[in-house]
């Protein structure tokens, strides 16, 4: 499956007085490399924008993918870069590469308003579970969990719950047209 769920755990590290923080997140099969994208916020939570070596060197993050059995097996993955402003991050895993299935990615200018979409994560931490919407929007701008403003987002209606942060966002042939970011008040998600 392309479609993975990240659990993330920094613990508590007294030079810069942080408490433990654990998290869950989606995240997406880039390539046969074993690269996943998912979002920076997943991997470390906002308050810790600025990312210090010291940050990067105790952050332990798991990704747990389902094998062509249906079992899920987790992989430590390593952070290969992140980017706080767009809220994305990518990661590695070691895996043999006819374990890995990456996601298909549509050309994002192709989707329309009304048209259906699809997401696939960790919703509420119930692994691979699958949100139905459309797009409601197109080249959304918006200010995103006190991010830099954002702008050519898309607006989805679909009902998301922590957790499907960095799930992709599937057209009608499971194509990833984008990934998601973000959910603020009523059914404005954004990806």
């Amino acid at each position: 499956m392309s479609v993975v769920t990240i659990n993330s755990r920094l613990p508590e590290i007294k030079e810069i007085k942080s408490k433990m923080v654990s998290g869950i997140g989606t995240g997406v099969v880039w390539d046969f490399d074993g690269h996943i994208v998912t979002n920076h916020h997943v991997i470390l939570p906002t308050k810790f924008r600025h990312a210090t070596s010291i940050l990067l060197k105790h952050v332990h993050l798991e990704v747990h993918l389902l094998n062509s059995e249906g079992v899920e097996k987790p992989y430590i993955a390593k952070i290969v870069g992140m980017d706080f402003g767009i809220d994305l991050a990518v990661l590695k895993i070691s895996i043999p590469k006819s374990d890995l299935k990456p996601i298909m990615v549509e050309d994002s200018t192709n989707i329309e308003i009304g048209q259906e979409c699809f997401l696939i994560g960790a919703t509420q931490s119930y692994r691979h579970s699958l949100v139905t919407g459309r797009i409601s929007g197109l080249n959304r701008d918006c200010h995103i969990n006190g991010r830099p403003p954002s702008n050519g987002l898309i607006q989805i209606d679909a009902s998301t719950n922590p957790g499907i942060s960095g799930a992709p966002v599937l057209d009608y042939n499971g194509h990833m047209i984008a990934i998601h970011r973000a959910g603020l008040a009523g059914l404005r998600q954004y990806a």
